[in-house]
């Protein structure tokens, strides 16, 4: 792939406008029971314009904190990248966090806005609300949810939660806060293109919360040069085994920065992601047949081990195939070492591993095998 049309610094959520001839491609496809649901990339972008115009309208300003605590879905992408796009700076909770992690994670950003979803993480929330004077808007992303009835659960079992008034004036649904940026955006076109152009590159764009040795997680403020330049080297190193349009199985988490650095890599690429569960991404492989994947060692150990299950190695490399959908062409595994036996035995069988390693607080990739080393 020429990368030479990816290295000019740009925030992450420009990879989506910038591309109006991809609005009619396919961006996701979600799994819904025995049947998955397309997303466009032009959906996508309509999501993250609606939303951004929202915050803006709602009070958002420069600087201001909004995190999601959700399970991966388009729309968190879709709300991280309208948190950036109307300046703010994007809190990702991870989906595992308990009620008292995500309440430190709100409280020590100064999170003024939460975009959430699902049942138990909702009640995490209106739990944590009475101690967040600073949270001012909540918003679900599932029509399902309802707030009321969550925090009548959570009264019941002698939780003290926010009341039904102040339910009705902070807590909104996904379609609401999508349908006063629609309208934002039918009177004024132009808003949103002025919003795009005022982002700073020095601007912080992200808050991760990581874990430290002791004591609570720690903030690590990323700018969009931060992320932009990390993102343009990775391109950089490894532009002679991608290219654009590619299909991958997302399943890390986007709370974290590398399921988020995939979802983003995937925007400015134009590829087609299926979204997975941790649990089904390796049922997923062999229906997907991606061309990309990106792990953590442990699954690209589970894959070597099935196919070692034979001494032949033609039986290998056709357990290997049928295990990974056999059309692999970009292997990244990160997030810890990964076994040598591991990488020798994908190579021998016509698949590169790409190793990666770094740290939340350089932005986050630090070194990367090249391909050709």
């Amino acid at each position: 792939m020429d990368a030479t049309k990816y290295l000019a610094l740009r925030p992450a959520p420009r990879a989506l406008f910038d591309a109006p001839e991809r609005r009619n491609l396919i961006r996701f496809k979600v799994p819904e029971g025995s049947t998955t649901r397309d997303v466009t990339f032009g959906e996508v972008t309509d999501e993250v314009r609606d939303i951004a115009l929202f915050l803006q309208a709602d009070g958002h300003r420069a600087g201001d904190r909004g995190a999601v605590f959700a399970h991966n879905r388009v729309e968190w992408m879709s709300a991280a990248l309208g948190i950036q796009t109307a300046h703010g700076a994007m809190v990702p909770i991870y989906a595992s966090s308990t009620a008292e992690q995500a309440s430190y994670v709100l409280s020590h950003s100064d999170a003024r806005v939460v975009f959430a979803d699902g049942e138990d993480l909702v009640r995490r929330v209106l739990a944590a609300m009475p101690s967040l004077p600073d949270l001012v808007r909540v918003v679900l992303m599932d029509a399902r949810l309802d707030a009321k009835r969550s925090a009548s659960a959570l009264r019941e079992a002698g939780q003290t939660v926010p009341s039904d008034e102040d339910l009705d004036r902070k807590v909104m649904s996904w379609a609401e806060a999508r349908a006063i940026g629609a309208k934002v955006n039918a009177e004024d076109p132009s808003a949103i293109s002025t919003l795009l152009d005022g982002i700073s590159l020095d601007g912080v764009g992200i808050m991760l919360y990581t874990s430290g040795t002791s004591g609570p997680p720690k903030g690590v403020p990323l700018t969009h040069r931060n992320v932009g330049v990390n993102g343009r080297d990775w391109i950089e190193v490894l532009a002679p085994l991608l290219e654009e349009g590619m299909t991958d199985v997302l399943w890390l988490p986007m709370s974290h920065v590398f399921g988020f650095g995939e979802a983003c890599i995937g925007n400015s690429l134009g590829w087609t992601s299926s979204l997975s569960d941790p649990a089904s991404v390796l049922k997923k492989l062999p229906e997907v047949k991606p061309s990309v994947f990106m792990s953590v060692p442990a699954l690209w150990e589970k894959l070597a081990q099935a196919a070692m299950t034979s001494g032949d190695p033609a039986e290998q490399k056709r357990l290997l195939d049928k295990a990974t959908g056999g059309k692999l062409r970009f292997c990244l595994s990160g997030g810890a070492g990964l076994k040598r036996e591991v990488k020798e035995f994908f190579l021998k069988n016509g698949s590169l591993i790409i190793e990666g390693y770094g740290l939340t607080e350089a932005s986050p990739t630090l070194t990367m095998n090249q391909p050709q080393a």
